[in-house]
């Protein structure tokens, strides 16, 4: 039960700082050190690494149960999505 309470509010997460932006400026400061961290983390997410300690299974391997190599890596067209937002909601 908690693993799937803390994977809806990865998801909630993501929703929310992907267009957020558009609402609240003070979610463009959350992305932004959103950024900052997958540039330091080598573009890997901060919550999928806490998720597989915790649960020893990721988001995406939960949701479609595959598994890959580059488990924690934020894809590069998701990360272009969130600098999108970021610039967008800056204007």
């Amino acid at each position: 039960m908690c693993k799937i309470v803390f994977f809806f509010g990865h998801i909630c997460f993501i929703f929310l700082f992907t267009i957020g932006a558009f609402w609240r400026w003070e979610i463009i400061i959350i992305q932004t050190m959103i950024a900052i961290s997958w540039f330091i983390n080598n573009n890997q997410c901060v919550l999928t690494q806490i998720e597989d300690h915790l649960f020893n299974e990721t988001l995406i391997e939960y949701c479609f149960d595959k598994r890959s190599y580059n488990r924690f890596t934020v894809p590069k067209h998701h990360r272009y999505m969130l600098y999108t937002s970021i610039i967008l909601g800056s204007v």
